[in-house]
């Protein structure tokens, strides 16, 4: 059982089961913050920040074979995952995954809400590069394409655009095409 205790895990069950949530999420855990287990010795704090020149030392654990950093969603998850008394950091989730450049990153391990996040997809996230469309295409002759309907009907697809759809103000219409270009 998972229950959200706040809206990073929210945005994470939405984006778990709907495709088109998943740009928002990727926004949403940039600008949240999320907790760590720091496995170090005492780090130079003042007034909640830690101080230049500071050794991070966070735990390492492994999943599906590689070494992962854990990052959890929210204390309550830190707390249930651990199973000794440690000490821990709350940091925003840019900041981590700019200070832990090219670590593989696993948020949320063990519970039913999680993902597993590459050093490729990390990097993709934090210069927007995500946000974009991953391929396009500029045509340098006049070609000939075929328009139609597609032969099996993308159910699954059209509802996940429809809902992102809905909550943009700056789109009134859509339409379904298959398109191909030989």
């Amino acid at each position: 059982m998972f229950e959200p205790v706040n809206d990073l895990e929210r945005s994470l069950m939405k984006a778990a089961t709907d495709p088109s949530a998943r740009p928002q999420f990727y926004r949403d855990l940039l600008a949240a913050d999320i907790f760590v287990v720091n496995s170090g010795s005492d780090l130079n704090v003042q007034n909640n920040v830690v101080q230049q020149g500071s050794q991070l030392m966070i735990q390492q654990i492994e999943m599906n074979g590689k070494s992962c950093l854990p990052v959890f969603t929210s204390l309550q998850r830190l707390q249930q995952f651990i199973r000794s008394e440690a000490r821990y950091l709350q940091l925003k989730a840019r900041d981590f995954f700019e200070i832990t450049n090219g670590a593989h990153v696993f948020l949320n391990p063990g519970f039913a809400y999680g993902k597993e996040f590459l050093p490729q997809e990390i990097a993709q996230m934090l210069d927007g590069s995500i946000f974009k469309p991953s391929q396009t295409h500029v045509t340098q002759k006049e070609t000939q394409v075929l328009i139609g309907q597609p032969a099996v009907y993308p159910a699954k697809l059209v509802k996940a655009l429809s809902d992102y759809f809905a909550g943009k103000k700056q789109f009134y219409r859509a339409f379904l095409v298959q398109f191909f270009s030989p």
